[in-house]
């Protein structure tokens, strides 16, 4: 995204991130149902993927005024790229390097 952008670098926090996750490089892509689950035993359940919008498109103009229409660019450069939302399932403390555990929700076999 940087590159299609032409930004040295865009911060979780300019995006609304609450938490930052690395090492799962097709996070966006976690189908619903998912769930990420910390070691104090907080979990949280995929709702959803988070939408592309302008909004933190404009917090990244604001750090670099001289690109022109970063906020509109950011919407095609963010498409599945984005993030997720959750929804918390087990409420928990949740740490900085927590080492999180990913189960994915494969809905090509349900249930028995």
């Amino acid at each position: 995204m940087l590159k299609e952008l032409g930004v040295e670098t865009v911060l979780p926090e300019w995006l609304g991130a609450n938490l930052l996750i690395k090492g799962f490089p097709e996070f966006t892509k976690l189908t619903i149902g998912s769930r990420i689950l910390f070691p104090s035993g907080a979990g949280l359940i995929c709702m959803v993927e988070n939408q592309s919008c302008t909004l933190p498109g404009d917090q990244i103009q604001k750090h670099y005024v001289e690109h022109e229409k970063l906020s509109t660019r950011f919407v095609r450069a963010g498409y599945k790229r984005r993030g997720i939302v959750c929804a918390v399932e087990r409420p928990g403390e949740i740490h900085e390097n927590d080492e999180v555990q990913i189960l994915i929700n494969d809905f090509a076999h349900p249930m028995q």
